[in-house]
């Protein structure tokens, strides 16, 4: 575990570091409209270099009443491979444990547009104990019921 990253929980504050490091990879992405309520209502953390600049995020938005959408996990390239998405996750999902949610969802599309060739989350998602439910034309849908 690389002890240099701090995984801290962040909220809307934490939008402009959010969207300039996932910028990279989506220059026109703008965040979901009430994305700044989501921030600050949900579980949201943020990993930091120990100079404070931020390598990756994960959000959630509400889905239904006892089932949150984990909406983005993204880790910048050149950390990638350092157990830091396992520990956001994981920091995400403990959260979500202490909240009247039971249940993650998620959506993992191949069909945004990057400036980079997407790599497949399903290994990543699949070792962290999500269940493939769905498939589309381009999206896997991933179910984790948390409450057990």
């Amino acid at each position: 575990m690389p002890s240099d990253i701090e995984i801290r929980k962040i909220n809307a504050d934490a939008l402009p570091d959010i969207m300039s490091l996932y910028r990279v990879l989506r220059p026109d992405w703008q965040p979901r409209q009430g994305g700044e309520a989501q921030l600050n209502t949900h579980p949201t953390y943020g990993a930091y270099t120990a100079e404070g600049k931020m390598v990756g995020f994960i959000y959630s938005y509400f889905f239904a009443p006892d089932i949150l959408e984990l909406a983005n996990i993204y880790i910048d390239d050149t950390q990638r491979g350092k157990n830091i998405g396992s520990r956001l996750l994981h920091a995400f999902e403990d959260d979500v444990r202490k909240s009247a949610f039971n249940a993650v969802l998620l959506f993992n599309s191949a069909g945004y547009e990057t400036t980079t060739q997407k790599i497949s989350a399903a290994p990543f998602y699949l070792k962290h104990g999500y269940q493939h439910i769905a498939t589309t034309e381009q999206t896997k849908i991933f179910f984790k019921d948390l409450s057990i």
